[in-house]
């Protein structure tokens, strides 16, 4: 079993002497300096470093699994806090500063210092004129101005953008090295290498992806380097490579340019909030969570923080109370315009909902206690003076229900229990101590002072990763070694049928359509400014009305008319898209006979049909492969223009807006059926029918070529597919 008492009193005194004379000429790195640390990382680093002690004693737990005690694992420690929201970073700081791992849910993705370092250079990239992300650049690593430096550049131009004064002072320096052959500023270089960096930055706008800007940006700063040297770099590194995930499914989905994905982490952060940074991969961790999560759950090692925290009741103040039993409460204020006070009805309901508030935070407190399986650590801070007055003089075995109800934190209630069962009414100015049922530990200022690695605990790395006596052997080995799955790195894990489809052409589509999981918002979306519409809106318009038309009024030319002015009138269709419609080669389509044996069975028909779908190599049609192994997958995304769902089958039509010569639309046709026949596979899978006929309309010569339905692959049941209703 566990040695010791298997429930212990962590306490912080605040106010007392805390430190010796002798102590002061003692060297403390910042870092662990107490008095540079906030109240909750002093709590935070009290906690974490009575769990480290607790983890290289190797104290027992029992193990249910083995049906025997084992040392304790980071995995067996869990943290409960009554609000963990604005002390997570505080611990997680803590922690890494101790080399405790630690897994916990919080938010500030946008908000932490290596993210907003590239979101302020890509503010930048887009738009030099901005003050904020200027500054912040140039005094970030990216660049690593010093304040002084930033003065010096402000001087050049002190009413202008400070970009515009950045620029001035670069040509001021340079024209002043060369006239008088003086030394360089101190700055110089630094800002000849970042604005020579910066012009090639832009210019890569012409021709490179968002995300690849930013990786080219990591990789000429050595920005995650710089981060792997720091605290927390783990956590950081991911919080970057987090970033570059949300700019390659950016570039993915929009490819609407830098200024719209910062346009679209400003909205997400306005509407939704922030976000929880990258996870971190740990099996064996301590857990941080409220005590809300906890409900339910059992931990060996339990520690309930926080616990001199004041109760939040401020929802018992106001001028106003609405209570369940006494209804609306107001209070009264005086026609001479004094200060108001609570009328009977709102002093009443005040008292019973403070008195309510109060047992559900007794409530929280028995359920957290509980949690606990084989040792519960209580932790908070106090002040001395609290502790000598309010707990030594209401010591009791069982405290009045009045003082129950004037508590203002959990160790109100504890406090006065613990010193009438400690023996002593100065228990907590011994350093620790014990009862048969509980034992102490009292810290203060000096004992925060613990050696504690800078950035974690090199004790815990594996031995398997140290270097072996004689290194050069296995460097040789590592730096020989290729990775046996090269063709999957180069195929991406989603994709679209299009671009799958445009891997067989040198160029891509006249029509150019956009992506396919951008069908559903493309027509809810606003439709063109007025201008002149280029290829690629022509077809968008043509794609949009065949999906919007009422079937029954295709019949003819009369038809097609009204309802390019209903859709219009509906603000479904701009002005420049009405008119860039070309009636005359719908219309023809729909008189065929083709266009009348869809119409002939509109209860069948679906157009715009989203699907996703599952495709190995064993399901790619003949012309079309993807580089992936034989075990591994990739996920396709796609919009069929029109299908009709028969009960025993499916045909399929793909309308094209190419600029085809009449002559020879078959090899056209040709260059689109790996296309289609995907199409087909997806179809079949997702709707366990047949696709018997497929075809495609060339609409600017009025041509409809078939596509054979060849048998679909063999190959796995899907995994992955829908059809939205």
């Amino acid at each position: 079993a566990v040695a010791g008492p298997p429930v212990e009193i962590l306490l912080r005194l605040t106010d007392a002497d805390n430190e010796s004379p002798g102590d002061a000429d003692d060297a403390v790195p910042a870092e662990a300096d107490p008095a540079t640390l906030l109240e909750e990382e002093k709590e935070a680093r009290m906690v974490g470093l009575r769990l480290r002690e607790l983890h290289a004693s190797r104290v027992t737990v029992w193990d249910a699994a083995a049906g025997a005690h084992r040392p304790v694992a980071w995995g067996d420690m869990v943290i409960l806090l009554r609000a963990p929201a604005l002390k997570v970073e505080s611990y997680a700081k803590e922690f890494d500063r101790l080399g405790i791992p630690l897994q916990a849910k919080r938010s500030g993705f946008f908000q932490s210092i290596e993210v907003l370092d590239l979101l302020n250079i890509l503010r930048l990239l887009d738009n030099p004129l901005q003050d904020i992300p200027a500054i912040a650049v140039l005094r970030s690593p990216l660049v690593g101005l010093s304040l002084d430096e930033l003065a010096d550049i402000r001087m050049a131009a002190r009413r202008e953008r400070f970009w515009t004064a950045l620029l001035r002072w670069h040509d001021m320096e340079r024209e002043r090295a060369r006239a008088d052959g003086a030394a360089a500023h101190s700055a110089w270089p630094r800002v000849e290498a970042f604005l020579k960096q910066f012009q090639r930055w832009r210019d890569l706008a012409r021709h490179s992806s968002l995300a690849r800007r930013l990786e080219i940006i990591l990789s000429e700063t050595c920005y995650l380097d710089w981060l792997a040297a720091q605290p927390r770099g783990a956590q950081r590194r991911a919080n970057v490579q987090l970033l570059l995930t949300l700019a390659r499914e950016f570039d993915e989905l929009h490819q609407q340019g830098l200024y719209r994905f910062l346009q679209m982490i400003e909205d997400h952060h306005e509407t939704v909030g922030d976000r929880e940074p990258a996870p971190l991969e740990t099996a064996d961790a301590v857990r941080l969570m409220s005590i809300h999560q906890s409900k339910g759950l059992e931990f060996p090692v339990v520690v309930v923080a926080d616990l001199g925290k004041r109760f939040n009741v401020s929802d018992n103040g106001g001028g106003i109370l609405l209570d369940d039993e006494f209804g609306l409460c107001p209070y009264v204020r005086p026609p001479d315009g004094g200060p108001s006070y609570p009328s009977l009805p709102a002093w009443l309901a005040r008292r019973r909902q403070h008195a309510e508030a109060l047992g559900e935070e007794m409530r929280l407190l028995y359920v957290a206690m509980t949690r606990a399986e084989d040792r519960l650590i209580l932790a908070g801070s106090v002040t001395a003076k609290k502790a000598e007055s309010a707990w030594a003089d209401h010591a009791a075995p069982q405290p009045e229900l009045w003082r129950l109800l004037q508590a203002g934190s959990y160790f109100d209630w504890l406090g006065p229990w613990l010193t009438h069962h400690a023996g002593r009414r100065d228990w907590f100015h011994a350093a620790r101590g014990h009862t048969e049922l509980w034992a102490w530990r009292v810290c203060r200022e000096a004992d925060l002072t613990a050696a504690a690695p800078p950035h974690g605990d090199m004790t815990s790395v594996p031995q398997a990763d140290l270097p072996s006596p004689d290194p050069l052997p296995s460097l040789l080995a590592r730096l020989a070694w290729t990775y046996p799955h090269q063709a999957a790195t180069r195929e991406p894990a989603k994709t679209s049928v299009t671009a799958l489809r445009q891997r067989l052409a040198d160029v891509e589509d006249d029509e150019s359509r956009p992506a396919a999981w951008l069908a559903r918002e493309r027509f809810t979306s606003r439709p063109p400014e007025q201008g002149t519409l280029d290829a690629a809106a022509i077809g968008n318009a043509h794609h949009r009305f065949l999906q919007l038309v009422r079937l029954d009024q295709t019949a003819d030319l009369a038809g097609l008319e009204a309802e390019r002015r209903r859709l219009a009138s509906a603000g479904l269709l701009a002005a420049p898209e009405v008119a860039a419609l070309d009636l005359v080669a719908l219309a023809r389509f729909w008189s065929s006979d083709l266009g009348r044996e869809i119409r002939a069975r509109a209860a069948w028909v679906r157009r715009e049909l989203p699907f996703t779908l599952r495709l190995g190599p064993e399901d790619c049609p003949e012309g079309l492969a993807v580089g992936v192994p034989p075990s591994e997958f990739i996920v396709v995304q796609g919009v069929v223009d029109l299908a009709v769902l028969l009960p025993e089958e499916i045909w399929l039509l793909d309308f094209k807006t190419d600029a085809v010569d009449a002559s020879s639309p078959e090899e056209r046709a040709a260059h689109y059926a790996p296309q289609v026949r995907l199409y087909r596979l997806a179809l079949e899978r997702i709707h366990r029918r047949p696709v018997t006929r497929c075809w495609l309309h060339f609409l600017a010569i009025g041509r409809t070529v078939s596509v054979p339905a060849h048998p679909a692959p063999t190959g796995p049941e899907p995994r992955a597919a829908n059809e939205p209703g």
